[in-house]
């Protein structure tokens, strides 16, 4: 784990402070600071920020449509996975092309 800078200190009161005044924040930081690290987790972080601010992700160059598009389908995809995604099954196939994202979490 990397150690936590002063600049990372001092963003992470801002959020803090903002998610006194703002129910959205606070609930994606609740669940980022309560719950374990995982697919089903993040999947739910990005619920709430899609919630709030919708296509302002891929407007403010936060993220694109199809970057959102990719992490939605590995977090579901029970084939790259496994016991880790959102479904016991597999209900859709990547975009032609896309593949999903590979990277572990918690480890």
């Amino acid at each position: 784990m990397l150690p936590v800078t002063e600049e990372d200190a001092e963003a992470f009161g801002g959020w803090v402070e903002l998610a006194d005044h703002d129910a959205k924040v606070d609930k994606a930081l609740r669940i980022l600071i309560t719950r374990e690290t995982n697919w089903v987790n993040l999947y739910n972080i990005l619920d709430v920020v899609l919630s709030d601010v919708g296509g302002m992700i891929w407007q403010a160059g936060w993220a694109t449509e199809s970057e959102v598009k990719r992490f939605k389908h590995t977090a579901d995809s029970e084939s790259t996975l496994g016991d880790e995604a959102r479904h016991g099954q597999e209900r859709t196939q990547p975009a032609r092309g896309e593949a999903p994202y590979r990277c572990r979490l918690n480890g």
